[in-house]
């Protein structure tokens, strides 16, 4: 193709060739600066978009990178919090009281306290976050040897089976040695799938 074209370039060059010859020096200046002027233009019409196609394209990079960065620190943190939140399940899991915290608490009260008949009350169910709820209640008894109060407070809040200790109020008896004991305490289990 480009031998076909070959004998015409060299006769437009001859042409213009001759033709110069013709021009003053003048005249030979203006076509040279319009000849560049020509070519600055169609370079600068050719260069433009290629340039902001790239500069385009160097400022999505550096957002896409951006982004990336922020999104593998965001999982990382998810994937940490995601271990801890299975950690956290995990414990309670061990500490649920499957025989029901009430018979878990009358059990309780009965061998650590040494109190035969307590009166405990549970209270409404609360949401304790989106799994979990926290089931309430209030025990009340009275106790002679300290000790013994102690060893149980020890059990239900520190045992094997925790429970959330809300308040705890000892009285003592005006006739006697004897405490009256009155506290509240939660216990945390999984929701019931309804």
């Amino acid at each position: 193709m480009v031998s076909a074209l070959a004998p015409h370039l060299d006769k437009i060059l001859a042409l213009l060739r001759e033709s110069s010859k013709k021009l003053s020096r003048r005249e030979k200046l203006l076509v040279l600066f319009a000849v560049i002027f020509v070519a600055v233009s169609a370079l600068n019409l050719i260069y433009g978009p290629i340039r902001d196609a790239l500069v385009r394209q160097e400022d999505r990079y550096n957002e896409t990178t951006q982004q990336l960065q922020y999104v593998a620190a965001a999982l990382s943190r998810y994937q940490k919090l995601q271990i801890r939140r299975d950690e956290i399940e995990r414990e309670f899991r061990e500490v649920e009281i499957e025989e029901g915290a009430l018979s878990y608490l009358e059990e309780l009260v009965k061998t650590k306290a040494g109190v035969v008949n307590p009166q405990i009350s549970p209270r409404d169910i609360r949401e304790f976050g989106s799994e979990y709820e926290q089931a309430p209640f209030s025990i009340k008894f009275p106790i002679v040897d300290l000790n013994r109060l102690v060893q149980f407070l020890e059990e239900l809040v520190q045992g094997k089976k925790p429970f959330i200790l809300a308040s705890l109020d000892i009285k003592r008896r005006p006739a006697g040695d004897s405490l009256d004991v009155e506290l509240e305490v939660s216990s945390l289990r999984r929701k019931k799938s309804t």
